[in-house]
Protein backbone atom coordinates (compact mmCIF):
# COMPACT_ATOMS: atom_id res chain seq x y z
CA UNK A 1 0.00 0.00 0.00
CA UNK A 2 1.19 3.88 -0.12
CA UNK A 3 3.42 4.79 2.44
CA UNK A 4 3.72 9.36 2.86
CA UNK A 5 7.16 8.62 3.47
CA UNK A 6 7.24 12.31 4.63
CA UNK A 7 5.45 12.62 7.51
CA UNK A 8 6.10 12.39 11.10
CA UNK A 9 4.76 9.68 13.80
CA UNK A 10 5.80 8.44 17.51
CA UNK A 11 9.06 8.10 16.46
CA UNK A 12 12.20 8.84 14.48
CA UNK A 13 14.57 6.62 13.14
CA UNK A 14 17.24 8.51 15.90
CA UNK A 15 15.30 7.88 18.45
CA UNK A 16 16.19 3.64 17.89
CA UNK A 17 20.20 4.76 18.21
CA UNK A 18 22.25 2.76 20.28
CA UNK A 19 24.20 3.75 23.00
CA UNK A 20 26.97 1.40 24.16
CA UNK A 21 28.68 2.06 27.18
CA UNK A 22 32.57 0.61 27.57
CA UNK A 23 31.69 -0.40 31.32
CA UNK A 24 29.90 -2.68 32.89
CA UNK A 25 26.46 -0.68 33.92
CA UNK A 26 25.85 0.08 37.56
CA UNK A 27 23.94 -2.36 40.06
CA UNK A 28 20.42 -0.87 39.18
CA UNK A 29 18.70 1.50 41.73
CA UNK A 30 16.01 -0.86 43.63
CA UNK A 31 13.03 0.77 44.87
CA UNK A 32 10.97 -2.14 46.75
CA UNK A 33 11.61 -5.93 47.57
CA UNK A 34 14.92 -6.05 45.81
CA UNK A 35 12.73 -6.16 42.44
CA UNK A 36 11.02 -2.77 41.44
CA UNK A 37 13.21 -0.11 39.81
CA UNK A 38 12.43 3.45 39.92
CA UNK A 39 10.14 5.00 37.25
CA UNK A 40 7.50 1.66 36.81
CA UNK A 41 4.55 1.13 38.07
CA UNK A 42 3.46 -1.93 40.23
CA UNK A 43 -0.29 -2.86 41.56
CA UNK A 44 -0.92 -3.84 45.32
CA UNK A 45 -4.24 -5.40 45.51
CA UNK A 46 -6.02 -7.87 47.83
CA UNK A 47 -9.86 -7.94 49.23
CA UNK A 48 -11.14 -5.06 51.41
CA UNK A 49 -10.10 -5.41 54.86
CA UNK A 50 -6.42 -6.76 54.22
CA UNK A 51 -5.03 -3.34 55.29
CA UNK A 52 -3.43 -2.09 51.93
CA UNK A 53 -3.78 1.92 52.67
CA UNK A 54 -2.14 0.79 55.68
CA UNK A 55 0.36 -0.93 54.03
CA UNK A 56 1.38 1.49 51.53
CA UNK A 57 1.21 4.34 54.77
CA UNK A 58 3.93 1.91 56.72
CA UNK A 59 6.00 2.12 53.25
CA UNK A 60 6.42 5.50 53.13
CA UNK A 61 6.85 5.82 56.66
CA UNK A 62 10.01 3.24 56.11
CA UNK A 63 11.46 4.88 53.17
CA UNK A 64 11.52 8.62 54.67
CA UNK A 65 13.37 6.38 57.83
CA UNK A 66 15.86 4.90 55.50
CA UNK A 67 14.77 1.58 57.11
CA UNK A 68 13.61 -1.89 55.73
CA UNK A 69 10.09 -3.16 56.69
CA UNK A 70 11.83 -6.66 58.72
CA UNK A 71 13.23 -8.12 55.35
CA UNK A 72 10.90 -6.34 52.59
CA UNK A 73 13.92 -3.59 51.23
CA UNK A 74 12.56 -0.15 51.07
CA UNK A 75 14.62 2.61 49.64
CA UNK A 76 14.75 5.85 51.50
CA UNK A 77 13.22 8.55 49.79
CA UNK A 78 10.21 11.01 49.65
CA UNK A 79 6.52 9.94 49.11
CA UNK A 80 3.22 11.02 47.98
CA UNK A 81 -0.22 9.31 48.51
CA UNK A 82 -4.00 10.11 47.25
CA UNK A 83 -5.89 8.83 49.38
CA UNK A 84 -9.45 8.65 47.81
CA UNK A 85 -11.52 7.31 50.81
CA UNK A 86 -9.65 8.87 53.51
CA UNK A 87 -10.53 12.54 55.38
CA UNK A 88 -8.14 14.90 57.23
CA UNK A 89 -9.27 13.29 60.45
CA UNK A 90 -8.48 9.80 59.30
CA UNK A 91 -5.53 10.52 57.16
CA UNK A 92 -4.15 12.42 60.88
CA UNK A 93 -5.61 9.61 63.04
CA UNK A 94 -3.73 7.11 60.88
CA UNK A 95 -0.39 8.59 60.13
CA UNK A 96 -0.22 9.25 63.70
CA UNK A 97 -1.14 5.92 64.99
CA UNK A 98 1.75 4.45 62.97
CA UNK A 99 4.19 6.80 63.62
CA UNK A 100 3.77 6.57 67.56
CA UNK A 101 4.32 2.82 67.00
CA UNK A 102 7.32 2.98 63.89
CA UNK A 103 8.86 6.21 65.12
CA UNK A 104 8.02 8.26 68.05
CA UNK A 105 11.15 10.05 68.21
CA UNK A 106 11.93 10.92 65.07
CA UNK A 107 8.99 12.40 63.33
CA UNK A 108 10.58 15.30 61.50
CA UNK A 109 11.88 12.89 59.09
CA UNK A 110 8.31 11.90 58.05
CA UNK A 111 6.91 14.95 58.43
CA UNK A 112 8.86 16.55 55.98
CA UNK A 113 9.33 13.63 53.27
CA UNK A 114 5.34 11.94 53.45
CA UNK A 115 2.48 13.94 51.45
CA UNK A 116 -0.71 12.64 51.79
CA UNK A 117 -4.12 13.78 50.24
CA UNK A 118 -6.48 13.18 51.62
CA UNK A 119 -9.46 12.94 48.68
CA UNK A 120 -12.71 11.51 49.55
CA UNK A 121 -15.46 12.95 47.53
CA UNK A 122 -12.70 14.98 44.89
CA UNK A 123 -12.80 13.74 41.10
CA UNK A 124 -9.08 11.76 40.80
CA UNK A 125 -10.03 10.49 37.17
CA UNK A 126 -6.03 10.60 35.71
CA UNK A 127 -8.50 9.55 32.19
CA UNK A 128 -11.93 10.60 31.27
CA UNK A 129 -13.46 8.94 28.11
CA UNK A 130 -13.69 11.54 25.53
CA UNK A 131 -15.39 10.20 22.32
CA UNK A 132 -16.22 6.95 23.78
CA UNK A 133 -12.27 6.85 23.85
CA UNK A 134 -10.17 7.36 27.59
CA UNK A 135 -7.67 10.30 27.33
CA UNK A 136 -5.43 11.56 29.76
CA UNK A 137 -7.21 14.49 32.08
CA UNK A 138 -5.23 17.51 33.83
CA UNK A 139 -4.89 15.78 36.70
CA UNK A 140 -2.05 13.96 35.59
CA UNK A 141 0.07 17.00 35.47
CA UNK A 142 -1.48 18.27 38.53
CA UNK A 143 0.48 14.94 39.97
CA UNK A 144 3.21 15.27 38.23
CA UNK A 145 4.19 18.90 39.41
CA UNK A 146 3.45 18.25 42.90
CA UNK A 147 5.55 14.77 42.31
CA UNK A 148 8.39 17.43 41.20
CA UNK A 149 8.24 20.42 44.09
CA UNK A 150 7.79 17.72 46.96
CA UNK A 151 11.75 16.22 45.50
CA UNK A 152 12.40 19.80 45.64
CA UNK A 153 11.01 20.73 48.66
CA UNK A 154 12.10 17.46 50.53
CA UNK A 155 15.30 17.72 49.41
CA UNK A 156 15.15 13.70 48.60
CA UNK A 157 14.39 11.56 45.44
CA UNK A 158 11.05 10.45 45.60
CA UNK A 159 10.63 6.72 46.10
CA UNK A 160 6.73 6.37 45.44
CA UNK A 161 3.52 7.75 44.38
CA UNK A 162 0.22 6.25 45.98
CA UNK A 163 -2.94 5.88 43.97
CA UNK A 164 -5.89 4.73 46.33
CA UNK A 165 -7.78 3.10 44.53
CA UNK A 166 -8.39 1.94 41.25
CA UNK A 167 -12.06 2.86 40.32
CA UNK A 168 -11.22 6.46 41.52
CA UNK A 169 -8.92 6.97 39.17
CA UNK A 170 -9.80 5.64 35.67
CA UNK A 171 -13.13 6.19 33.87
CA UNK A 172 -14.69 3.13 31.73
CA UNK A 173 -14.52 0.01 32.83
CA UNK A 174 -11.87 -1.89 34.55
CA UNK A 175 -12.67 -5.16 32.37
CA UNK A 176 -11.88 -3.77 29.42
CA UNK A 177 -8.87 -4.07 28.28
CA UNK A 178 -8.75 -1.15 26.04
CA UNK A 179 -9.63 1.07 29.20
CA UNK A 180 -7.10 -0.54 31.65
CA UNK A 181 -4.23 -0.24 28.90
CA UNK A 182 -4.77 3.43 28.85
CA UNK A 183 -4.95 3.79 32.10
CA UNK A 184 -1.43 2.22 32.66
CA UNK A 185 0.23 3.83 29.70
CA UNK A 186 -1.05 7.26 31.57
CA UNK A 187 0.49 5.77 34.77
CA UNK A 188 3.35 4.85 33.29
CA UNK A 189 3.68 8.40 31.96
CA UNK A 190 3.83 9.60 35.22
CA UNK A 191 6.10 6.85 36.91
CA UNK A 192 8.91 7.56 33.84
CA UNK A 193 8.35 12.04 34.63
CA UNK A 194 9.08 11.65 38.11
CA UNK A 195 10.98 8.47 38.12
CA UNK A 196 9.06 6.84 41.08
CA UNK A 197 7.14 3.79 42.04
CA UNK A 198 3.90 4.17 41.04
CA UNK A 199 1.63 1.85 43.72
CA UNK A 200 -1.89 1.79 42.58
CA UNK A 201 -3.80 -0.16 44.91
CA UNK A 202 -6.27 -2.09 43.78
CA UNK A 203 -9.34 -5.15 45.17
CA UNK A 204 -9.28 -8.61 44.95
CA UNK A 205 -12.63 -10.56 43.76
CA UNK A 206 -14.81 -12.03 46.02
CA UNK A 207 -14.03 -15.09 44.75
CA UNK A 208 -10.40 -15.19 46.53
CA UNK A 209 -11.98 -15.72 49.33
CA UNK A 210 -11.86 -19.04 48.77
CA UNK A 211 -8.37 -19.85 47.90
CA UNK A 212 -5.87 -21.52 49.00
CA UNK A 213 -2.14 -21.74 48.37
CA UNK A 214 0.00 -19.13 46.46
CA UNK A 215 -1.40 -16.34 45.33
CA UNK A 216 -1.48 -14.64 41.55
CA UNK A 217 -2.42 -12.43 39.05
CA UNK A 218 -5.69 -13.86 39.07
CA UNK A 219 -6.70 -11.91 42.77
CA UNK A 220 -6.86 -8.83 40.85
CA UNK A 221 -10.36 -7.63 40.29
CA UNK A 222 -10.95 -6.48 36.08
CA UNK A 223 -8.85 -7.33 32.89
CA UNK A 224 -5.91 -8.88 32.80
CA UNK A 225 -4.22 -5.50 31.38
CA UNK A 226 -4.05 -4.40 35.06
CA UNK A 227 -1.25 -7.00 35.73
CA UNK A 228 0.06 -7.58 31.89
CA UNK A 229 0.95 -3.54 31.55
CA UNK A 230 2.59 -3.15 34.56
CA UNK A 231 5.96 -4.33 36.38
CA UNK A 232 4.76 -6.57 39.21
CA UNK A 233 1.86 -7.32 41.47
CA UNK A 234 1.56 -8.02 44.92
CA UNK A 235 -0.81 -9.37 46.72
CA UNK A 236 -2.11 -9.00 50.63
CA UNK A 237 -4.28 -11.80 51.97
CA UNK A 238 -5.17 -12.90 55.58
CA UNK A 239 -3.73 -16.30 56.73
CA UNK A 240 -4.67 -19.21 55.12
CA UNK A 241 -4.88 -22.80 56.03
CA UNK A 242 -1.62 -23.92 54.88
CA UNK A 243 0.24 -21.19 56.72
CA UNK A 244 -1.90 -21.36 59.96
Amino acid sequence: YDVDVSSTGVFSLSDGDLLLPTKAPPPRDYVLANLVTKGTVIIFGGLGGTSKTTLVMVVSIHSALGTSLGPLQIREGSSLLFLGEESEDEKSRRFGGLCNGLCPNDRAKVIKRVRAFPAIGKDLRVTRSVGGDPMPTKFVDEIVRLSLEHKEASGIDLSFIVLDHTRLFMSGDPNAADDVSQLTRVLALIANATQAVVILIAHSPKSSMRKEGASDASEIFGSGAFTDNTRGTFVLHTMRTEEA
